[in-house]
């Protein structure tokens, strides 16, 4: 699936400023591999498009913003995605409630191997973990997808909304589970 064009505000400025020392955190997330894998970031409507050009202006903006977050004394935190929803798991979905059976008993629970990480964006977020040691990498993944094999459904529920959002549930679920699995990244001192 290919994003629309997107207009990128390179900065947080001039329409938001953050007062010093307002935010403990300044939280970012998104589909990452939407963008990165599209020539739709642009600075205006008319600039050239490429996928080596949104990349550029990807990583440009994310790293201004990171100056910014961290001029104002908040500590940045990079929310990477879920696996986006994965190609036929509606189907499955629906297959199991017409069938009045459970997503568990159809296979719709854990059908997907964990897919491998965007070269690039694993390279874009090391080097702005390079560039911000304070910046906190939190990875949905981590308990989204365990020995191999990704959730699709928590306790018998979908995890997704669409193709890449997923529930208040889930988002709730998965959370809990992060906690459980990793601490809470919030409660630990900054490096």
């Amino acid at each position: 699936m290919s994003p629309c064009p997107v207009a990128l505000n390179s900065s947080l400025e001039p329409g938001v400023r953050l007062a010093p020392n307002a935010l403990a955190y300044v939280i970012i997330g998104l589909t990452w591999e939407t963008y990165a894998d599209s020539s739709a970031v642009v600075l205006s409507i008319d600039d050239q498009r490429s996928q080596a050009l949104s990349r550029e202006r990807m990583k440009a903006a994310l790293l201004k913003n990171l100056d910014i977050i961290a001029r104002s004394g908040a500590r940045p935190v990079l929310i990477k995605s879920n696996i986006v929803m994965p190609e036929g798991a509606n189907d499955c979905l629906y297959r199991s409630i017409k069938l009045r059976g459970t997503i568990e008993e159809h296979h719709c629970a854990t059908s997907i191997a964990q897919p491998e990480e965007n070269p690039w964006l694993a390279q874009l977020f090391r080097d702005v973990k390079q560039a911000h040691p304070d910046l906190l990498i939190i990875d949905p993944k981590d308990v989204q997808c365990v020995d191999g094999q990704c959730k699709l459904s928590i306790d018998g529920l979908p995890i997704y909304r669409d193709i890449g959002h997923i529930t208040d549930f889930a988002s709730t679920a998965m959370g809990k589970l992060y906690l459980q699995a990793k601490g809470n990244p919030f409660a630990q001192s900054k490096p």
